[in-house]
């Protein structure tokens, strides 16, 4: 026959704790015995019923015989006095460093955390939403380089920010630019502009004589020789022109061919002297004129003008470069024709007869003298001493 005595003692010592309970536990305050299980004056069994106070929970023995009040852990609460709910964790944003917590106290305005508040990190915010103090990424083009912040700061004019949770913005390159602050995106300097440095807020327009053909340039080019460019912020190098020039690089003018010259192309470099038989009086260089007949520029070139031919020379043509003497016995008044000059041969018979009587002796005359003419080039005149008489041919 088995003892009954661990029966009887297990008996006593539930006699004896569910009446040191009920000693210590005699009062409807929970305030005052937060620990006990509180009787709810029910009929129905003590242990199922009895309710624990704010902060706790209810703990059963396995037997159900014995029932107590567990205080609540770090970080979580009860909020009622209840007789079946456990403690429940304290929310994100909200924590209860104390045990036996009744609520969560919210975490300060720039922190966040379940078990301790942690200074939000840099990249973001500290807000309230629904009464739980949060953390949120800054948004694009903002960032936070501190932790614990309230607020993200815009990026600075020449930076900016396309992704949220920035710590740091990012710098315009060379050739973009960014003119107002708190943006995501860079802007290429548009053409006529340039920049030669990251993180700039504008682009410089381009010099005159200098162009960016091209959007996001990072520096201007200077026109070559024979270009131009008059404007600032210019696109695109213009030729001089015909009749202009330009020597030099970067220039914002080109100049006028001065007279005896011209550029007949677009993009010249300098200027070409006109031909012997050509002028240009006016400095526009577009083309030379020919000389007219009559008149020539002596055989040099880059004349501004022609000049009549001398007294019995002629140019018979346009474009004549010097003026030709005429024949013998040949005279010209309009420097475009020569003509026989009858006079002149009068003239030249008469004095070479008196020049040849003057040769002869006494008692002898000249008595020949022949002229050959040949087609106005040439003459000679033969002569001798006798007493026959002189013929003329001419």
């Amino acid at each position: 026959m088995q003892s009954i005595w661990p029966r009887i003692l297990s008996f006593f010592a539930f006699v004896l704790q569910l009446g040191a309970a009920l000693l210590a536990c005699n009062s409807s305050d929970t305030a005052l015995y937060p620990g006990c299980c509180q009787p709810n004056n029910s009929s129905i069994s003590f242990v199922t019923l009895c309710t624990c106070a704010a902060g706790y929970r209810k703990y059963v023995s396995d037997d159900a015989s014995f029932a107590n009040c567990t205080a609540c852990t770090s970080n979580t609460y009860q909020p009622f006095n209840t007789s079946t709910g456990n403690c429940e964790p304290c929310p994100s944003g909200k924590l209860a460093p104390q045990p036996a917590s009744s609520v969560c106290t919210t975490c300060p305005v720039g922190s966040n955390g379940t078990s301790t508040c942690t200074p939000c990190p840099a990249g973001t915010r500290g807000e309230v939403l629904l009464g739980i103090a949060v953390c949120l990424p800054c948004g694009t083009g903002k960032f936070q380089n501190k932790t614990g912040q309230l607020q993200c700061d815009a990026c600075p004019k020449g930076s900016v920010s396309s992704s949220t949770g920035a710590k740091a913005c990012t710098a315009c390159p060379a050739g973009y630019y960014q003119a107002l602050s708190g943006n995501t995106a860079c802007v290429p300097c548009g053409v006529g502009y340039a920049n030669n440095i990251s993180g700039a807020s504008t682009c410089q327009a381009c010099a005159a004589g200098t162009v960016a053909t091209i959007n996001n340039a990072t520096e201007c080019t200077a026109c070559p020789a024979g270009y131009r460019q008059p404007e600032q912020a210019g696109s695109a190098c213009l030729p001089c022109g015909e009749g202009m020039f330009s020597t030099a690089a970067g220039s914002h003018s080109c100049q006028s061919c001065p007279s005896g010259t011209f550029a007949n192309t677009n993009t010249s470099t300098e200027c070409q002297y006109c031909p012997a038989g050509y002028f240009r009086k006016f400095t526009d260089g577009v083309g030379c004129n020919s000389c007219v007949q009559g008149y020539s520029t002596n055989g040099k070139r880059g004349a501004h003008e022609c000049s009549a031919c001398p007294k019995n020379e002629v140019c018979n043509d346009y474009g004549c470069a010097k003026c030709k003497p005429c024949g013998f016995f040949e005279k010209s008044t309009n420097g475009r024709t020569c003509e026989r000059d009858e006079i002149e041969i009068v003239e030249v018979v008469v004095i070479t007869i008196l020049s040849c009587a003057a040769l002869c002796v006494l008692s002898f005359v000249c008595n020949t003298v022949k002229f050959v003419i040949d087609s106005f080039k040439s003459a000679a005149a033969y002569q001798k001493c006798s007493v026959e008489t002189v013929e003329f041919e001419y």
